[in-house]
């Protein structure tokens, strides 16, 4: 008599697919971005921004947002497992911000340069505090 065991091969579907993932991943990276970058506008001036700033606040994060998103998907941050946030994936959100936010106050003082542009210059206290609350407002997503 032969012992002879079934195999059953369990499948466990995930909650999203791929391209699902990816979507949910950049509608919540995009409220995060805008949601950041509004309150470090209000925290850097105690919920009341000058009147030469308020240009700023308002088209800036036309600016900053595509070069955050760029750099999340340069780290790979769009094809991440959801329910797995390890040290690596620590790492690459903090190198995935601190990216962006070099490259914008390079972009910044660039700016700065055109005295036609100098209204949207972003105050660097101001892109200090959004990489704070970007960064946790990414690793709170993540961690979910």
């Amino acid at each position: 008599m032969e012992n002879t065991e079934t195999k059953v091969a369990v499948t466990r579907k995930s909650s999203f697919a791929g391209w699902e993932r990816s979507v949910v991943l950049l509608l919540s990276y995009l409220a995060i971005g805008v949601a950041s970058h509004f309150a470090s506008f209000a925290l850097r001036f105690d919920f009341e921004v000058p009147p030469p700033y308020r240009a700023a606040m308002w088209l800036g994060w036309l600016g900053s947002l595509p070069v955050k998103l760029a750099a999340l998907l340069f780290f790979r941050q769009y094809s991440v497992l959801l329910g797995y946030f390890g040290m690596p994936d620590l790492r690459r959100v903090l190198m995935a911000i601190g990216t962006s936010s070099i490259l914008l106050l390079g972009l910044n003082y660039g700016v700065g340069l055109f005295p036609e542009f100098e209204s949207l210059s972003l105050p660097r206290g101001m892109l200090l505090i959004d990489f704070l609350l970007s960064t946790a407002g990414i690793i709170a997503v993540r961690l979910g």
